[in-house]
C-alpha cells in the first residue's frame, strides 16, 4: 500500500535583521554569529532548491571537501 500525501508550508513571513526569517525569540537569547546566518541561509537555498545540495560517497569525502 502506498500512501501520499501533499502538505503546503507556508513561507514565513517574519523578517528578522539578520535576514534569516525565523519568528519568535530564541529561547537562548542567542543571535547566530554571520557564518552560522550564512549556513543557515545556504540550507534554505538548498530546501527550496535555489543551489544543488551536497552529496558524498563516503564520510572522507565529506571530510576532504570539508577541509578544503
Amino acid at each position: 500500500m502506498t500512501i501520499e500525501q501533499t502538505v503546503e508550508i507556508p513561507a514565513s513571513e517574519a523578517d528578522d535583521d539578520d535576514g534569516l526569517g525565523y519568528e519568535g525569540e530564541c529561547p537562548l537569547d542567542h543571535t547566530p554569529n554571520a557564518e552560522t546566518a550564512a549556513a543557515i541561509r545556504e540550507g534554505r537555498a538548498m530546501m527550496r532548491g535555489e543551489i544543488p545540495a551536497h552529496w558524498y560517497n563516503s564520510v572522507d569525502e565529506m571530510w576532504e571537501d570539508l577541509h578544503t
